[in-house]
C-alpha cells in the first residue's frame, strides 16, 4: 500500500484523532485534529472544507445560499473544453500519485492529413493505445489524456481549428521502457494510424518527454496544467458554420494510482487562518495567484506535495481545522 492511515487514540467518552499519513516516498505526517472528534462542533458549523491530496489542497468554501445551484442532471452535447470539466481533470491529476510510477508525456498532433470528424479522432487515439498495450504487455498501469482544439498556423489548412491530443502514460513499477526508444516507437505508431507516410509527420508529430520531481512536484504539476488542463474555448465548426460536438474533452483509462490523504472540516475563523497562511506560502514560493488570494473567494487549489504543504500551513496548529 502506498499511503496509510494509522495511530488512533480513544479516550474515554470521546475520541482524539492522531494521524499518520505516510507517502510512498517513505515520508510520514502526522496530525492531531483540531478539536475533538465526534463532538460535531467543527462539524456543525462547516464553513469551508478541503481535500488533501498527493499533489495539493483543494480548498472551497460555502457559496452564498441565494446564489442558485449549477451542475447536476444529465449533461448535453460537448463542444468545448469547459470550466467544469476543467475542474474535474485538475482534481484528478492533483490525486495521482507520483512517487507510485513512472510516465511520459506525450503531445499527438496531426499535419494536413485530419479529418472534421471528432469520432474518428477519437478512434485513431484508440487505436493507438491498443497497441501501446500489445507492444508493451503487463507493463501500462493506464493514462490520461485531453483533446485541444487550437488554429493551424502554416500548411494549406492555416487558420482552420485542428486537434491535437495530450496524453500521460503511467507505467507500472520499474517497467517504464527507454526514452529514446519509446519515444520512437510512438512517433512510428501514430504516423502509421493518421498520416502514413509524411516523412515531416514522422520527426515532428509526437513529443514525448519523460516525467520527473526533480524539482519538487508543485513545478510538475503546474507544468501539466499549462498544458493538459489549458483552458480553451475552441469550437470545432463544419462548413455550414454549425457547431459540432468532440465527444469528450479528456478522459482516463487503466488503473491510475488515484488518493485522497484525508478530508478537512474549516470553520469561519480556520477559513481565514488557512487563507492567510497560503497567502504566505505564496510570497514565499514568489506565486502572485496564491498570494492575493482573498477571504472571500470560493475556491483555492495549491499545488505541491501534501507533506511539504502540511508543514508549510502550519495545518495542525491552526484553531477550526479539523482532520475528517
Amino acid at each position: 500500500m502506498p499511503w496509510a492511515l494509522a495511530n488512533y487514540h480513544h479516550k474515554e467518552g470521546h475520541a482524539s484523532q492522531r494521524v499518520a499519513f505516510r507517502c510512498s516516498g517513505g515520508v510520514v505526517v502526522t496530525a492531531t485534529a483540531g478539536t475533538v472528534l465526534g463532538s460535531g462542533d467543527i462539524s456543525a458549523r462547516d464553513y469551508a472544507s478541503a481535500m488533501v491530496l498527493p499533489g495539493g489542497i483543494i480548498a472551497r468554501r460555502r457559496s452564498d445560499a441565494a446564489l442558485p445551484c449549477r451542475g447536476g442532471g444529465r449533461r448535453g452535447v460537448v463542444t468545448h473544453f469547459s470550466d467544469g470539466a476543467r475542474r474535474r481533470l485538475l482534481t484528478r491529476l492533483m490525486a495521482l500519485d507520483w512517487g507510485a510510477c513512472d510516465a511520459h508525456f506525450l503531445t499527438l498532433t496531426w499535419h494536413e492529413g485530419y479529418t472534421h470528424d471528432a469520432t474518428h479522432w477519437h478512434y485513431l487515439l484508440k487505436l493507438w493505445r491498443q497497441r501501446l498495450e500489445r507492444r508493451y504487455p503487463g507493463r501500462v498501469a493506464g493514462g490520461l489524456w485531453r483533446l485541444e482544439l487550437v488554429p493551424r498556423k502554416s500548411g494549406a489548412s492555416k487558420g482552420v481549428t485542428a486537434p491535437h491530443y495530450h496524453c500521460v502514460v503511467y507505467w507500472k513499477r520499474a517497467c517504464a521502457p527507454s526514452d529514446d526508444g519509446f519515444r520512437r516507437w510512438a512517433s512510428a505508431t501514430w504516423n502509421g494510424l493518421c498520416e502514413n507516410g509524411d516523412a515531416h509527420h514522422l520527426v515532428h508529430g509526437v513529443d514525448c518527454k519523460r516525467i520527473h520531481e526533480r524539482n519538487g512536484r508543485g513545478r510538475l504539476l503546474s507544468y501539466l496544467v499549462k498544458y493538459v488542463a489549458k483552458p480553451s474555448e475552441a469550437r470545432l465548426v463544419d462548413a455550414h458554420g454549425d457547431v459540432r460536438t468532440i465527444g469528450r474533452a479528456w478522459g482516463v483509462w487503466g488503473s491510475l494510482p488515484l488518493v485522497t490523504v484525508c478530508a478537512l472540516h474549516v470553520t469561519l475563523e480556520g477559513w481565514k487562518a488557512l487563507v492567510s497562511a497560503i497567502r504566505a506560502h505564496g510570497v514565499r514560493i514568489r506565486s502572485w495567484y496564491l498570494s492575493h488570494v482573498s477571504d472571500l473567494a470560493l475556491g483555492v487549489r495549491v499545488y505541491g506535495g501534501f507533506d511539504e504543504l502540511w508543514r508549510s500551513l502550519a495545518l495542525e496548529r491552526m484553531t477550526g481545522v479539523e482532520v475528517a
